[in-house]
């Protein structure tokens, strides 16, 4: 058997005459009295370049004497002159850098090789290979050759069938020490703040750091890359409150996408103030869309300020349908709560139900309570009446009830919607409106209560042998 070394970081003991051209076995033991006679060139180099401990001009690399006694008593030849050192620097490129018009040359940095050596490499396994192999260099590793990685790795995501055992482990190992080594890159990259990084690069990194390993990623490559796009929205936040980086309307969706906007709504915010006039009603609606789902109601508020002042301009006036699609948009947002409200009292009357049920359940399930929301609630009530909404629909108004108690006047109406059919509906959904009314205190009257659970209990006593422990608990 044989010992090989497989490049950059695995071993293998493979059988005598095995052919594998990937592997290396070509090491053998030697006396130590004669190990000199084995010492390469790279070897007495570094550490001679080393100690000038920057760059050193071929004329006086010549004369070191380290180098002087490696060629007179190992090689037995005579010190290269400064075209043989040309061309043996620049043929390793990786490792050292050269300079023709002041015949210097320094030996590269760690992290800078390795971003030399990423730069040679095109495909995944190739960068793979190199990010698997990178020690502490890889957290001071240049910022575009680590961005140049993040391209490779996070395009490559379903192609990784049929790969050998090695470089599935490369591309595994790469994934997870880049992204889990970002947030360094990035403080070296910023100098620690210092340095003020482009808000279009920082977002694209975010982006690339959360399709590495694609959807179906496994849960721990999961944690690291939500990790890592924490570390870049931590240095975008930072640049924004410190008035270093600026907002605008391209960047905007964007940045409401990153983990943890929200600490940063009221900056934004201020920074969405100048932006508003450069918005259309509708990328006003999809930003209040946005920072709702970001939790940044700030942001949100502003731009639905601005999109209600759109549509109160617009001609031809917007029809009712319209108007209530718009304050649904905002509602579902936690924006302008208050105005949204007063609006739909008014539009209620003549607002068909499903449209103006959509709208008190995106401003109920904010929890938000008004007298005209309570007067708009009423006027869905009686619409309800005679009309057939889904199970899901009713369902959704009865729990949105226990949120806000302006919406206590439709839970008679749904009630008794639900005592018109109970035994159509499902046992599990039947089981949460009970306990959703439940909750709602004193928004049935006696009738409707007793009517509901009497119809509740025919629905569903056939089906209590087979109920849930969980739905059986909610009951009791």
């Amino acid at each position: 058997f044989y010992l090989i070394f497989f490049p950059p970081n695995h071993l293998r003991v493979a059988p005598y005459g095995e052919d594998d051209d990937r592997g290396i076995a070509d090491f053998t033991l030697v006396d130590f009295g004669v190990m000199f006679k084995f010492i390469e060139m790279e070897e007495v180099l570094q550490p001679a370049v080393a100690a000038y401990q920057g760059w050193v001009k071929l004329e006086q690399l010549r004369k070191d004497p380290n180098i002087v006694l490696y060629f007179s008593n190992i090689l037995q030849k005579p010190v290269w002159d400064s075209e043989d050192f040309i061309i043996y620097f620049e043929g390793h490129w990786e490792t050292w850098e050269f300079n023709k018009e002041t015949q210097s040359v320094r030996l590269r940095t760690k992290q800078e090789k390795l971003a030399q050596l990423l730069g040679g490499v095109k495909d995944i396994d190739g960068v793979s290979a190199v990010v698997a192999g990178a020690k502490d260099e890889l957290t001071k590793l240049p910022l575009p050759a680590a961005a140049r990685a993040l391209v490779v790795l996070a395009a490559s995501t379903h192609d990784g069938d049929g790969l050998d055992v090695t470089k599935t482990i490369n591309r595994i190992a790469a994934q997870k020490k880049l992204l889990a080594n970002l947030r360094s890159i990035l403080a070296t990259a910023t100098n620690g703040g210092d340095v003020v990084l482009p808000l279009h690069d920082l977002l694209d990194m975010a982006d690339l750091a959360a399709a590495v390993g694609g959807a179906s990623a496994a849960s721990d490559l999961v944690h690291t890359r939500q990790a890592a796009q924490q570390a870049v929205a931590d240095i975008v936040f930072r640049q924004l409150e410190d008035d270093k980086s600026k907002v605008d309307v391209p960047l905007l969706s964007r940045v409401l996408r990153l983990p943890g906007v929200d600490e940063v709504d009221s900056k934004l915010a201020s920074m969405c103030q100048p932006l508003v006039a450069d918005v259309g009603l509708e990328q006003a609606l999809d930003f209040v869309k946005s920072a709702g789902n970001s939790s940044c109601t700030e942001v949100a508020n502003t731009f639905a300020t601005s999109a209600l002042l759109m549509m109160d301009t617009k001609q031809p006036e917007p029809s009712t349908e319209e108007q209530l699609q718009v304050l649904r948009i905002m509602g579902s947002a936690g924006a302008a709560l208050e105005d949204i409200s007063g609006r739909l009292a008014n539009l209620a009357q003549g607002a068909k139900a499903q449209d103006l049920a959509d709208v008190v359940l995106a401003v109920g399930e904010r929890g938000f309570s008004s007298d005209a929301l309570a007067q708009a609630t009423q006027i869905l009530a009686g619409k309800l009446s005679g009309l057939q909404l889904p199970a899901a629909r009713l369902l959704e108004l009865a729990v949105a009830s226990t949120k806000s108690s302006s919406l206590a006047p439709v839970v008679g109406a749904v009630a008794r919607a639900v005592t018109a059919d109970a035994t159509a509906w499902p046992v599990s959904d039947l089981v949460r409106l009970l306990l959703a009314v439940a909750k709602a205190k004193k928004a049935l009257n006696v009738e409707d209560k007793v009517q509901l659970l009497r119809h509740a209990a025919i629905a569903l006593k056939p089906q209590l042998g087979s109920l849930p422990s969980a739905d059986v608990i909610k009951l009791v």
